[in-house]
């Protein structure tokens, strides 16, 4: 029988979302400078297009030589976490593979992040067609969330009628 361990590392291995697990390097000023691949999956060798032997202990900057041009920080983000701990989550578009990702970073130790990648491309590319289409009617549209009663979506009309969002209305009388 499979420890548990073990077990984690199969479903780790057989997720569709890519996973690296990753080392922080600091340089004399305590700043984040490059990170190390200590561990990734099947499928984060697929997102960045190489063979895992060609990633796991290597730098970033030796793996993904088009980094600097991406204008996210990743270096700095990783390091921040790494280094104070929590959790980020957010959506980020990878311009050299046309595809969006929602990802999550978080601190399993100090010094070490992990990063969990999921392709929402075919998601974000219907908000967009929903976005385009929505924009073009003059009527007022208002998407709201039934179980929560949030405001998703409104398109411009709504502002341009009213003078204001339905976001900047619930600021003002949360003041």
């Amino acid at each position: 029988m499979d420890s548990v361990e073990a077990i984690y590392s199969k479903i780790v291995e057989n997720m569709q979302n890519a996973f690296a697990y990753l080392k922080v390097i600091i340089n004399e000023n305590n700043e984040p400078v490059d990170y190390v691949f200590m561990a990734v999956n099947k499928a984060f060798a697929e997102l960045i297009g190489l063979k895992r032997e060609n990633i796991t202990g290597k730098r970033l900057t030796e793996v993904v030589k088009e980094f600097e041009s991406d204008k996210f920080n990743w270096i700095k983000l990783c390091g921040s976490i790494a280094a104070n701990g929590g959790e980020k989550q957010f959506e980020h578009y990878f311009e050299n593979c046309n595809r969006w990702y929602k990802i999550n970073v978080f601190s399993p130790e100090k010094g070490y992040v992990v990063t969990v990648f999921t392709d929402i491309t075919e998601n974000k590319e219907r908000e967009i067609i929903l976005e385009q289409v929505t924009e073009n009617v003059e009527e007022i549209l208002i998407l709201k969330d039934l179980r929560t009663g949030k405001v998703l979506y409104e398109n411009s009309a709504f502002k341009k009628i009213y003078g204001f969002t339905v976001n900047e209305t619930k600021e003002n009388t949360n003041h």
